[in-house]
């Protein structure tokens, strides 16, 4: 059960996101054209197809998906404008067929994966990142913007099951640690090569992507089913 400190947590957690997702807004985003809209479409299908091959992290049946990769790729290689779209869309996607989850999880959601995805998208302008560059020739900034993206989404999860729970190391330890993070880092790198299939082959890149995440999804599953 959520306490009441958790929960004003989340608030404020979604308040910043917010306060952050309208300096973007004011500087970056703009009403998408028709072909960035197919691809606004076909990101959020894709990242909701990858909610359902979920990762179990914790004992308490908290999970991750690796749905992370595709709003990630999409702020790196087509900027925040398609990828807060996709994820606009996705987010009102998974509230209507998940209804039985409650709100403050999907507040939660929502705020920690703006967070991350803003502060990726300036980590990788701060480093010396352009929008659309091929990831061979400048990688230091991907590889920037993938750490920042990552540490953020530890940080949220460490304060908020601290704040939870009296006990903390209940939630999480070393061992494990070390499991969610290999598990994240091949999360993030395959954003990588979802920018690079997206770059040379399209809508067809993306939809291998998918099927291959599907596949590693259900094998990270299965890894970390039988470790526990």
């Amino acid at each position: 059960m959520v306490t009441t400190r958790s929960k004003v947590f989340i608030y404020v957690l979604a308040l910043f996101s917010c306060l952050l997702g309208s300096v973007l807004f004011r500087s970056y985003i703009q009403l998408p054209i028709i072909d960035e809209w197919v691809w606004i479409y076909f990101l959020a299908i894709a990242a909701f197809l990858l909610t359902h091959f979920e990762i179990q992290v914790i004992e308490n049946k908290n999970t991750f998906s690796m749905d992370s990769a595709i709003f990630l790729a999409a702020a790196l290689h087509f900027g925040p404008s398609v990828a807060l779209w996709s994820f606009l869309l996705f987010s009102l996607i998974r509230i209507v067929y998940n209804r039985n989850i409650p709100l403050w999880a999907h507040l939660l959601n929502f705020s920690m994966y703006l967070a991350m995805m803003i502060s990726a998208f300036f980590s990788f302008l701060f480093f010396g990142g352009k929008i659309g560059d091929n990831v061979s020739e400048g990688l230091y900034p991907y590889i920037c913007s993938l750490t920042v993206y990552f540490s953020i989404n530890i940080l949220i999860l460490i304060v908020f099951y601290s704040i939870g729970r009296s006990k903390f190391s209940t939630v999480f330890n070393l061992g494990l640690l070390k499991e969610v993070f290999f598990a994240y880092f091949v999360t993030l790198l395959l954003s990588l090569v979802l920018i690079i299939l997206i770059d040379s082959e399209g809508f067809f890149g993306l939809f291998l992507f998918t099927v291959l995440v599907v596949l590693l999804s259900i094998t990270f599953g299965k890894v970390l089913e039988w470790y526990q």
